[in-house]
């Protein structure tokens, strides 16, 4: 019997509607350590999705802008 790691509701950063199942195309991040949020005591994972965008859970959403600057930094 599989464990749950993290049970909770997740949604994509450029999106406010749910996804179904079958449209969620998650990829590996480009280094494991990206995938991980801290949050207090709080630990949650980042969906990687294929389409670039991220999929977050809900607590975590208001912040992606400064997700997305993180695993994705400007370059000068």
């Amino acid at each position: 019997m599989a464990e749950d790691v993290y049970a909770a509701e997740y949604l994509p950063c450029g999106d406010d509607s749910t996804m179904g199942e079958n449209h969620i195309h998650l990829i590996s991040p480009p280094d494991s350590v990206n995938m991980w949020l801290f949050r207090g005591n709080h630990e949650s994972v980042i969906g990687f999705l294929a389409n670039g965008d991220l999929l977050l859970p809900l607590p975590m959403r208001a912040q992606c802008d400064q997700l997305r600057a993180r695993l994705h930094p400007v370059r000068p």
